[in-house]
């Protein structure tokens, strides 16, 4: 098939003002604007880089460089997507390469520096079905342990290896080291299976009669199998997880071994399932709207009708949620796709445990935590599968979701829309992720609600002015008071000596209180690390970073200086001062680590958990 363009332009995720033109000399497969392709930049460097533009106009300035390979056999990103990078570029001042980098997940983004290992879950029955190519490529890097990338060509005799490269990718068989060495650890958990000698109703009851008079511990194993399984044409052939089995039959790991030495069991392994394997169960029915929520809902479904934008401004525990729920259910009712935007991941997970129980056949859920693997197997699933009807769905996240490939946009929720961490500030697009969710339903013509008990000054002003409509819910859900707020002097407190450490004597006496009921405390602190800053106590001076030129914050249990703008580290803290020589450092203010080690020491039979962005960094930790 030949090309009617001769040349395309094609985005590479580097900061280049401008697109790099290509030829299109010698490739024959059809090309459509939102394909990958490998390119050459620079004089070995390789990129993966997106197919732009088609034209026939030969760049004046420089001789165009063929296209090393072509990736995909369809787009994999959308028209829609082109204009909102398009549009980031411009209005957030910075190159379309810089917003490539940011929204392509890296499994999308391959360079030749990458180093390809087999994938931990590879099923190899796969390979068979492989060009022999790929078959060769396969075994070339289980065989080496791994290979980088710019190696695959010389193990082919191929200059553009990248169509094999992609097809092992594909089929989940090989994947990049740096996922495997830095992100990629999947929790594993044991499963077991009957062998396939005693996986017939009538073998098993057999065997069962023989294990009850010899062997009861076994026999019971045997029967929480049966309990917990399904035969399908009088044959138990299914794969349960191991600690499920014995919790049923009250045994022990020893009986099972027992067993497996006999050959009635196959013991394997499989990953735990995460967030984005939901849990499937009976979805629940919408939740009953009290009067107060109903009217919200009414008004919010009026503003969608007349296509106006929309705050709803309710007080803390008003149930916004629940309203939301509905918007959500109507849109998805329409066929329309919702995104709904969180301002931490940790908020993305307590959302789905809500969610899913009415949604949960149309959610993705995605953000920075889940490895390079399951980000693209995401951003695969939006954009679905060539030729087929997209069907609604629901969309979870925080700030990078507005990236996915989403289609049929109807509603989007920006829930706690004054959060500061709506806006990314670095690296490059540094864009506020409410505002950019509004430009994009003004172009898919959807809806957005913006929500807080809160609202951000240019969202209330737009609401006053007009520019928006205002939904109000200023009583929380079943005519629950708000609570009561005292402030305590603390310059009073430190005169009187009436402080113990950090908490003034009020606090301590209110902590004891409910600590004593068996309830819990929670302290609010925006601060992480031990203290602030590392202070000379004669002179004052304060090591500060040498990058950023803001004061270094103490990590007492890492036992380290550490920037938290750009990384940069001292370890250990200086002993003395640099200004006056003076042996007299110390850890000045009070930070989430200081507040966790003096909390032990003023209830020490307590539990004191502190959860920051220190000890939160996988995705599951802050659930513990």
């Amino acid at each position: 098939m030949s090309n009617p363009h001769q040349y395309v332009d094609v985005l590479v995720p580097l900061p280049l003002p401008k697109l790099l033109t290509y030829s299109l000399e010698g490739v024959e497969e059809e090309v459509i604007e939102g394909m990958r392709a490998v390119v050459q930049v620079g004089a070995r460097k390789m990129y993966t880089g997106l197919i732009w533009n088609l034209h026939n106009d030969a760049p004046t300035a420089y001789a165009a460089r063929p296209i090393e390979t072509l990736i995909d056999v369809r787009p994999v990103i959308t028209h829609e997507q082109r204009a909102l990078w398009t549009w980031m570029s411009e209005y957030y001042m910075c190159t379309r390469g810089e917003v490539m980098a940011a929204a392509l997940p890296a499994g999308l983004k391959l360079s030749s520096q990458s180093r390809l290992v087999i994938h931990p879950e590879a099923n190899e029955s796969v390979v068979n079905a492989l060009d022999s190519r790929a078959k060769v490529l396969f075994q070339s890097i289980q065989a080496r342990g791994g290979i980088q990338l710019s190696e695959a060509g010389p193990i082919l005799d191929l200059k553009n290896p990248q169509r094999w490269v992609n097809q092992l990718l594909e089929a989940q068989l090989i994947v990049s080291e740096e996922e495997w060495k830095e992100r990629y650890r999947p929790k594993m958990e044991r499963t077991l299976q009957l062998h396939v000698d005693f996986q017939r109703e009538e073998v098993l009851m057999e065997l069962l009669s023989h294990l009850d008079a010899r062997a009861p511990k076994q026999a019971r194993i045997l029967e929480a199998y049966l309990a917990l399984s399904k035969a399908s044409e009088g044959e138990f052939t299914e794969v349960l997880i191991e600690k499920q089995v014995l919790a049923h039959a009250e045994a022990t790991t020893a009986t099972m071994k027992r067993m497996e030495e006999k050959g009635i069991w196959e013991r394997g392994e499989r990953p735990v399932k995460g967030e984005l394997a939901l849990e499937s169960g009976e979805q629940k029915p919408l939740p009953e709207l009290s009067d107060l929520q109903n009217r919200a809902f009414q008004a919010l479904s009026l503003s969608r009708e007349n296509q106006r934008m929309a705050l709803l401004h309710g007080v803390t525990g008003s149930g916004k949620t629940e309203v939301y729920i509905h918007l959500i259910a109507d849109a998805l009712e329409r066929g329309q796709t919702v995104l709904f935007l969180v301002p931490e991941i940790a908020l993305t997970t307590q959302l789905i445990q809500r969610m899913s129980i009415h949604f949960e056949r149309f959610m993705h859920v995605y953000h920075s935590r889940f490895t390079t693997r399951e980000q693209t197997e995401t951003w695969l699933k939006v954009l679905g599968k060539p030729g087929n009807p997209m069907n609604p769905q629901l969309i979870i996240g925080p700030r990078s979701a507005l990236f996915l490939p989403m289609q049929n946009l109807g509603l989007i929720v920006v829930d706690e829309e004054h959060e500061p961490s709506f806006k990314q500030f670095d690296p490059a697009p540094r864009y506020q992720a409410r505002d950019v969710a509004m430009w994009m339903a003004q172009k898919a013509s959807a809806f957005v609600v913006l929500g807080s008990a809160t609202p951000s000054v240019e969202s209330h002003w737009f609401a006053q002015s007009g520019k928006m409509d205002l939904v109000k819910m200023n009583e929380r859900f079943g005519g629950v008071m708000l609570p009561e707020i005292w402030c305590a002097d603390m310059k009073k407190a430190h005169r009187q000596r009436a402080m113990h450490g950090h908490f003034s004597r009020l606090l301590k006496q209110e902590m004891e209180a409910v600590l004593k009921e068996g309830r819990q405390v929670i302290l609010f602190q925006n601060r992480r690390g031990y203290s602030p800053m590392w202070q000379c106590e004669m002179c004052a001076w304060i090591p500060e970073c040498e990058r950023c030129d803001v004061p270094l914050t103490v990590h007492k249990w890492k036992n380290e200086l550490n920037c938290h703008h750009c990384g940069y580290r001292v370890d250990p803290p200086p002993p003395s001062c640099a200004s006056c020589g003076k042996s007299v450092m110390k850890p000045k203010g009070l930070g989430t680590e200081r507040i966790e080690e003096e909390l032990a020491e003023l209830f020490p039979s307590a539990r004191v958990a502190r959860m920051d962005a220190d000890t939160t960094r996988s995705r599951n930790s802050h659930q513990r």
